[in-house]
């Protein structure tokens, strides 16, 4: 039985993007990449969600260059006070082999945020969480 060794933080990368759709051959589409991490909002949410803003749609790929073994973890996003923002997406039998990349994507859709902020994408395999800013304010008045 091979070793089952976690990837290091330098080893995930994170990519924020409107859209994140699987491919054939392993490949993934990224539609509306959010370049730095970060995005304005504008307009106001309808007043009964009580949030500062509303997004349709939030997606994010962690690409993972090492690692070897399979884990099971979550996906989640994670508020500016560090609290889930929803639910954790579930990951079971996600596999690493050495030399061979790895991609793990998840999103919200719709991403409604209470405050503005810097909220986070947080991968979790077994005990190790990797964790990536997310750098959300309001669009500039006009």
């Amino acid at each position: 039985m091979k070793k089952k060794v976690l990837p290091t933080k330098r080893s995930v990368k994170f990519i924020l993007a409107e859209d994140v759709r699987a491919e054939a051959n392993g490949k993934f589409s990224l539609l509306g990449v959010f370049p730095g991490e970060e995005f304005h909002v504008a307009g106001d949410p309808p007043p009964e969600l009580r949030a500062a803003f509303v997004i349709p749609s939030v997606s994010f790929v962690f690409i993972v260059t090492d690692g070897q073994g399979e884990f099971s973890g979550g996906v989640t996003i994670l508020g500016p006070d560090k609290k889930p923002v929803g639910g954790e997406m579930p990951l079971t039998g996600v596999k690493f082999e050495k030399g061979k990349p790895a991609t793990i994507s998840g999103g919200a859709r719709p991403f409604i945020g209470a405050a503005y902020g810097t909220y986070f994408a947080e991968l979790r395999l077994e005990n190790a969480r990797f964790r990536f800013p997310i750098r959300v304010s309001p669009a500039p008045k006009s």
